[in-house]
């Protein structure tokens, strides 16, 4: 059974109350407003000093809380959650990115994606239920207080590290919802009423908790929820993934650190994608095992001029919707946002107000109905060098006819002089009625 989130107390504004939301009836689709890297200050919050230096904990000095006997105050268990403390500038872990939802820290650092979960829930201003749907300043709050805790690698591009923290808290935020509804669910099934007096730990505002349940128990929300559920859990579906809520890449670490060596794409696949039946292990589902397969063939072919994830791209037929089988999108950058990063190469992004102000530009009517111009012209040089091209192989072609013509006519002059018959008028009948005729220089006097 799943177990709600729990988190301790951080800097929460939940206590206030709630801003005023639109009528959320569940069809509304939960789309961004305005993203970080459109925010010019965002893009100014990381290395800052601490807001509050006494809060601040030195690196290696974190200890845990005991009482007088030296024994820890939790037991029985983790206890409850807590986010990475406020550090100075050099005690912050630095985030570099891995994939499109993904950090890695250095030094190592498991509390990444925990701490953007609750400075999430702690800043929770609303009953929104998406973090789309976050106004921009709670957003930021969001990210000052983590950048508070973290800091961005120097040379890491700060705009796809926006990207990428908003990436991880909209999952964080929606997966919390989506576990407590579960838990409810186990505990009181679909009465809202009901949930209604058992708000979770993470969220001390009535109002809001109120606000959500009353969102879950419209008609279309529930609707939509219960067509989702029945999509994933309808009869005939494998599982494709076995490796738990640990992403590929902390596979890929976990088994560098077990194994004391690297270790191969195939290794990484074969242990999230395969399960033990008697002694053996085979592959969850028909598509695991064809994939690997067409794989290992891709790899002896073109092993020496191609890298593994470009043959995997391959072999599992390129992705969908910014997914590709095997790795999700967690861990890895997708061809969308690889193709945008070629493009900004040429133009680098910097750590500046200045870059965040550059991609908040929008391009005037003129400039669009130049951009429009230059494409239709473009498509219309192409156009006409096709055409182009395909006269002059007419061209070729009908010479080539001409030329097979008169070199038939001189064969059948040379013909009719050998057998002393003199040519036919070419007024007198066509070659193909000569040839159904059945006798050479055709017409009716062969036929009498």
């Amino acid at each position: 059974m799943k177990t709600q989130s729990t988190c301790l107390p951080v800097t929460s504004d939940q206590s206030s109350t709630p801003e005023r939301v639109f009528q959320d009836d569940g069809r509304r689709r939960c789309v961004l407003r305005r993203s970080l890297r459109e925010v010019p200050e965002a893009w100014k919050l990381n290395g800052l000093e601490l807001d509050n230096p006494e809060l601040g904990v030195a690196a290696g000095k974190r200890k845990r809380s005991t009482k007088g006997n030296g024994k820890p105050e939790v037991r029985n268990g983790r206890g409850l959650a807590k986010p990475r403390d406020p550090a100075g500038p050099a005690d912050r872990p630095v985030l570099m990115v891995v994939g499109d939802r993904e950090f890695t820290s250095e030094p190592l650092c498991k509390k990444v994606i925990s701490t953007v979960r609750l400075l999430t829930l702690a800043n929770l201003p609303g009953p929104y239920r998406s973090y789309n749907m976050f106004p921009s300043r709670v957003r930021l709050e969001i990210l000052r207080q983590f950048l508070q805790r973290y800091s961005w690698k120097e040379g890491e591009d700060v705009g796809r590290c926006l990207d990428v923290f908003e990436g991880i808290a909209v999952e964080a935020y929606s997966r919390c919802l989506s576990d407590t509804r579960s838990v409810l669910d186990d505990k009181y099934q679909q009465d809202k009423e009901v949930w209604k007096q058992h708000p979770p730990i993470w969220c001390n505002n009535v109002e809001i908790w109120e606000g959500l349940c009353n969102i879950w128990a419209s008609p279309i929300w529930e609707n939509q929820s219960s067509t989702n559920r029945d999509n994933r859990t309808k009869k005939g579906r494998d599982p494709s993934y076995v490796g738990g809520s640990r992403s590929t890449f902390r596979h890929k670490q976990a088994m560098i650190s077990e194994k004391g060596a690297p270790v191969d794409l195939k290794e990484v696949f074969d242990r999230t994608h395969m399960k033990k039946i008697g002694e053996s292990k085979v592959y969850v589902n028909t598509r695991a095992h064809d994939t690997m397969v067409a794989y290992v063939e891709l790899r002896k072919k073109h092993g020496s001029t191609m890298t593994e994830e470009a043959l995997w791209e391959l072999a599992a037929k390129g992705e969908k919707k910014g997914r590709l089988f095997g790795f999700g999108n967690k861990s890895r950058t997708s061809k969308a946002n690889r193709e945008l990063e070629v493009i900004e190469a040429s133009n680098p992004t910097k750590s500046t107000a200045t870059s965040a102000e550059d991609c908040e530009r929008k391009f005037t009517q003129s400039e669009v109905a130049n951009l429009v111009a230059k494409e239709l012209a473009a498509a219309h040089e192409k156009y006409a060098k096709d055409m182009e091209a395909q006269e002059k192989l007419y061209k070729a072609e009908l010479e080539k006819v001409v030329g097979d013509t008169s070199f038939n006519k001189r064969c059948f002059d040379a013909l009719f002089k050998h057998n002393g018959i003199p040519m036919p008028d070419p007024g007198e009948g066509s070659s193909n009625r000569m040839t159904s005729g059945g006798g050479v220089g055709g017409g009716e006097e062969n036929q009498q």
